[in-house]
């Protein structure tokens, strides 16, 4: 390792050090949010401590730093794949059945990927612009979700978390999982479906940008959210709705939405939507 250098799955645990010193001020203007309970990631009795009101992507384990959306998922992770009886993720990646899945993660780094990669067959990536799918980027495996270079029905189980909405043309997404997933294999995902303030979820899905000419016409202001590899944030092409349930049903997805709701919380509800090939 170079002079200087840090370890690539050592950052993340550094960036949520540094997160939580930043938050500081602000987690003890919000302590009257914060709750207690096991991690469904780490497994260990834990605070949640909130940043914000927006708790969806807030309350944040003090010992893996797993917010809301990220437990959600790990819930629904368990209550699907574990056959011991797992409390936590960290338990359900010791468990025999679920570490020979082929698992694609379409992130590299954060709570779930710390724990994901000691199964045998997980794979990770992030998406960058000029580089071609299936190649490296700086250590970091470049897919596109819209043309995967994944084989045909070589997958069991794909994650994603706050991914889709910035995608120009998610119906190629849903096409893409369909085709690498194996018969009864999963598409598990969190994407946000309620406006900032508003107590109820969005029944339709909203264009925001619409890319059908082959360039991109913004049909609303901009809206962008923020990104770990761009200081920028990234742009926001569609705000979901509930009518993504039929929607990827049209793609041969048997649909689950499981719906918390947040109370006290400007985005009153995170949504994990379970789409299984069949």
């Amino acid at each position: 390792m170079a002079p200087g250098s840090v370890d690539r799955q050592k950052r993340p645990e550094l960036r949520a050090r540094v997160r939580r010193l930043l938050n500081l001020p602000r987690t003890l203007r919000h302590r009257a949010l914060h709750e207690t309970g096991i991690c469904s990631v780490c497994g260990r009795d834990s605070r949640f401590l909130a940043h914000s009101d927006n708790l969806k992507e807030s309350l944040c384990c003090v010992h893996c730093d797993a917010w809301t959306r990220v437990r959600m998922i790990a819930d629904v992770l368990l209550g699907i794949y574990s056959r011991a009886g797992a409390r936590s993720l960290s338990a359900l990646v010791d468990e025999e059945a679920f570490r020979a899945l082929s698992i694609y993660e379409a992130q590299a780094s954060g709570p779930l990927h710390a724990l994901l990669r000691k199964c045998p067959a997980y794979v990770c990536s992030e998406y960058f612009a000029d580089t071609a799918p299936g190649t490296m980027h700086e250590g970091v495996r470049c897919e596109d979700l819209q043309a995967l270079s994944c084989d045909d029905a070589s997958l069991d189980l794909i994650l994603h978390s706050s991914v889709l909405e910035h995608i120009p043309r998610p119906d190629d997404a849903f096409r893409e999982a369909h085709r690498v997933l194996r018969p009864s294999g999963r598409l598990i995902f969190e994407v946000p479906m309620t406006d900032r303030g508003n107590p109820n979820l969005r029944p339709k899905s909203v264009v925001r940008v619409d890319t059908s000419s082959g360039r991109a016409v913004h049909l609303l202001e901009p809206a962008y959210h923020d990104d770990p590899l761009d200081p920028q944030g990234v742009l926001v092409y569609t705000d979901f709705g509930l009518d993504i349930e039929p929607r990827l049903s049209r793609f041969g997805f048997d649909v689950e939405l499981v719906v918390r709701r947040l109370e006290s919380s400007t985005m009153s509800h995170a949504v994990v939507v379970v789409a299984r090939k069949m």
